[in-house]
């Protein structure tokens, strides 16, 4: 039996990633922009890109399977092992699925701060662009750096520019730091459900819109 392969280019996967303007951009990205953060690396994150859609197949499963890459980038880090590889980007693999308990919809749940619900219709494109501090987690061996979405510290995720304003036309908020787009979120004591699913709603809005 033989197997023939092609040979690669050994190029990078090309991302969807945002532009200075916040649009979105295929972008074939330098080798030299990757580094594996070590376990245990702490700092503020950003989802800077997300790959086309690849088919992949493996010895438990021969049927090819929807994947994608999900890149980060370490914008800053907060201890040492994150500062190694500061401003340097890393991808882990993800299913081509959003579903409550699927990698994808778990972090993007994670990064809105609402879980996914059966029969939304979401694009992952819209989060690019957020960033969140959280720990990150490695392979088995090793080798390719994770984000588990269940790490991303609550209260630490920075939408896209422009959200806030756009959320702000319907609830007041302060801003905690305008420069970084941090702002600060407290309920009253006569807060409602309604009122903070009406709030998520406007989040959602905004990020599909800008």
């Amino acid at each position: 039996m033989s197997r023939t392969l092609t040979v690669s280019t050994g190029a990078v996967t090309p991302m969807l990633r945002r532009d200075a303007a916040g649009r979105l951009a295929m972008v074939e990205p330098e080798g030299g922009e990757y580094a594996t953060p070590l376990r245990g690396s702490r700092g503020r994150l950003e989802l800077s890109g997300i790959s086309e859609v690849f088919e992949m197949t493996s010895q438990f499963k021969p049927d090819p399977v929807e994947k994608i890459r999900v890149e980060y980038r370490m914008a800053k880090g907060a201890n040492a092992s994150a500062r190694q590889v500061e401003g340097m980007r890393f991808t882990e693999i993800m299913t081509w699925t959003m579903g409550p308990k699927s990698s994808l919809g778990r972090l993007v749940g994670a990064l809105r701060g609402a879980p996914v619900q059966p029969g939304e219709r979401i694009d992952p494109d819209d989060y690019i662009g957020t960033t969140f501090v959280c720990t990150t987690t490695t392979s088995d061996d090793g080798k390719w750096g994770r984000v588990n979405p269940d790490a991303i510290e609550a209260g630490s995720v920075r939408l896209p520019a422009g959200v806030a304003d756009a959320v702000r036309e319907h609830f007041f908020f302060y801003d905690w730091d305008a420069a970084l787009r941090e702002v600060r979120w407290m309920c009253s004591f006569d807060t409602t459900e309604s009122d903070v699913d009406e709030f998520a709603s406007l989040i959602r809005q905004a990020v599909k819109t800008l």
